[in-house]
């Protein structure tokens, strides 16, 4: 197969690398990713109003590699769309180095990359590695080489797009796959600082972040209690946000004019 990866890490990420090398061997690898970090991009694009500067990267048995100073989501958007000259049967966002669980996928750009995938009509993958400082990149990459015939090989592979979540642990003591729904939202807030420059201007940071709170519930078959349980966990996304067991709710306040 003729492969895309990206990530929102920036091209000299371990995870990238590690993935790269693990797909190069049996398929055709290019790579389109930020030059620098751009984690928490989300789906941002900014292909449409600026021109974004790519950079040529030598890799050993990658077919072509571009380093771009773009968001991930413009990093794929450039590569299905002319960067490179042929068509690609996947993309495959990651390995991010953390979780993208639950309300995690709202700001990941690990995510967005791959959703602009799936938004171009290629079959796409996001693949992270939990954990604060994760290390076992080598077991995330084996996963998705086991995943994959059965994604590509899925007729409906682009009405989702698939979200993979590995336990930083060694393969041979993984539990197994799960196919899991989103689990309880976290809760991200967090203290802020505030500096006062003047009378009418502030500066505000947020210096030490920690993990957001997760809700002691958990959803039945929810993804950060597989995780936690030492389950890769299986999302199928899609873009439609819309809450449609809620529309009864809304419906009561519509009015004619």
């Amino acid at each position: 197969m003729k492969i895309l990866i990206s990530n929102d890490d920036g091209i000299e990420a371990a995870g990238l690398q590690i993935l790269a090398a693990a797909l190069k061997d049996e398929h055709e690898v290019y790579i389109a990713a930020p030059s620098s970090q751009r984690s928490a991009y989300s789906h941002s694009v900014t292909y449409f109003h600026t021109p974004n500067k790519a950079y040529r990267k030598e890799m050993a048995g990658i077919a072509e590699a571009w380093a771009i100073d773009g968001t991930p989501a413009d990093c794929v958007y450039y590569g299905l769309c002319g960067l490179f000259d042929t068509d690609f049967d996947l993309v495959v966002s990651g390995i991010n180095n953390g979780r993208n669980l639950s309300s995690d996928c709202i700001y990941s750009g690990t995510v967005g990359a791959a959703s602009e995938g799936t938004l171009c009509h290629v079959p796409s993958a996001a693949v992270s590695l939990c954990g604060r400082n994760p290390v076992h990149y080598e077991c995330a990459a084996s996963v998705l080489k086991q995943i994959l015939p059965k994604f590509v090989s899925d007729p409906r592979n682009l009405d989702y797009t698939l979200n993979i979540n590995v336990p930083d642990l060694p393969f041979e003591e993984l539990k197994g796959f799960r196919a899991c729904v989103f689990d309880t939202p976290l809760d991200y807030r967090r203290p802020i600082t505030r500096e006062t420059v003047d009378e009418n201007t502030l500066v505000l940071s947020m210096d030490t972040p920690t993990a957001a709170a997760q809700d002691p519930r958990h959803a039945e078959n929810g993804d950060s209690f597989a995780v936690a349980e030492g389950y890769v966990s299986l999302t199928p996304l899609w873009h439609d946000t819309v809450r449609h067991d809620c529309m009864e709710n809304v419906r009561k306040m519509e009015m004619a004019f």
